[in-house]
């Protein structure tokens, strides 16, 4: 049985939590339903997430966008706000849980420049508190299936978003507002977001899925892995000096991104197997960036692809074991408060 999200092959892997105690706020998930273009094949809502987190101490949670529940008709630019209020409407429904939803990251398309405000204002009327921010998301799953590194960064060369004068006003447009930009983007474009930052010392940018090297799982061999992680780590450093980029350390599930196959296998890793790929890299990461500026991530569903919600969070628990009781603290939920400004 292969995995693709399936929970039965999920559980072939099960442990207990290595600190049931330790306080997290999962600072990036999403929820969709049947209709939206993902594979799970089925709804997938904040009550499935909440099964799945199982025995670890999970307090809140941010929503983060990934098209789901758009406005079917209404001003093409206002029917990403749909999401937010689907989203909303669940974190009311669930606000007596265990782990309830504690921000919502949505869609505005930031081209619109000084206009995004009649968006970031609709937003705000639906969030009802709790919307954050927007994401830029600069490449997806369609972006790297097939293709090399090198395609993949010439493919993203030819969309020079971080260049657009409106797009910068959007951005500012959204500083303006107190908001933050969460950023789904390759390694190669780290430095043009550490630049932007440097630009903007006031606005809060958020760095998603460890700055994604990417490499095309259907090919990738150990030099092309070898290759795109020494770029990346050039990459990280230009992040480093900028006080006001923040960095989400997981996506560790996502094949196509990574050039991963772990569904493939008869059973899921545990978290050493997770810790055995990815642990220097993730370390290296957070010694870099800082625990003040790192948050650990779930992306559930996304992630399942992986390994089960108590694996994930068990190898992020064996790694943070060697920092001390303050740069843990920050890395499962400390930062997360500061960067989303939850209370």
């Amino acid at each position: 049985m292969s995995g693709n999200n399936n929970p039965e092959w999920v559980s072939l892997t099960h442990e207990e939590p290595v600190d049931p105690q330790r306080r997290i706020i999962d600072p990036h998930h999403h929820f969709w339903g049947a209709d939206d273009c993902h594979d799970l094949g089925h709804a997938y809502p904040h009550e499935q997430l909440l099964e799945e987190m199982g025995g670890h101490n999970v307090v809140g949670s941010i929503y983060i966008e990934c098209d789901a529940a758009w406005y079917a008709d209404g001003p093409e630019q206002l029917r990403p706000v749909g999401e937010t209020a689907s989203v909303a409407a669940q974190a009311k429904r669930t606000e007596n849980s265990r782990a309830p939803i504690m921000g919502i990251v949505g869609y505005a398309d930031l081209k619109l420049g000084d206009r995004v405000q009649d968006v970031l204002d609709a937003h705000a009327v639906v969030g009802n508190g709790l919307f954050k921010g927007t994401r830029l998301a600069s490449v997806k799953t369609a972006d790297v299936v097939g293709l090399t590194f090198d395609q993949i960064v010439a493919r993203i060369r030819s969309r020079p978003v971080f260049t657009d004068p409106a797009f910068r006003d959007g951005i500012k447009c959204l500083g303006r507002n107190g908001y933050s930009m969460d950023a789904f983007i390759i390694s190669y474009q780290l430095p043009l977001l550490a630049e932007l930052a440097r630009d903007l010392p006031d606005m809060i940018f958020i760095a998603n899925h460890i700055g994604a090297p990417m490499f095309n799982a259907a090919s990738a061999t150990d030099g092309d892995r070898q290759a795109v992680m020494a770029n990346w780590r050039e990459a990280v450093r230009t992040m480093s000096p900028c006080p006001n980029i923040f960095v989400k350390v997981g996506g560790l599930g996502m094949e196509a991104m990574f050039g991963l196959n772990w569904s493939k296998q008869p059973k899921p890793p545990t978290s050493d197997d997770l810790l055995a790929l990815w642990g220097d890299d993730l370390r290296f990461l957070i010694d870099t960036i800082g625990p003040s500026r790192c948050m650990f991530e779930s992306n559930f569903p996304v992630d399942r692809h992986a390994a089960g919600y108590t694996v994930l969070w068990n190898a992020f628990q064996k790694l943070a074991a060697s920092y001390s009781e303050a740069e843990q603290e920050d890395l499962f939920s400390g930062t997360a408060k500061r960067a989303y400004r939850i209370s």
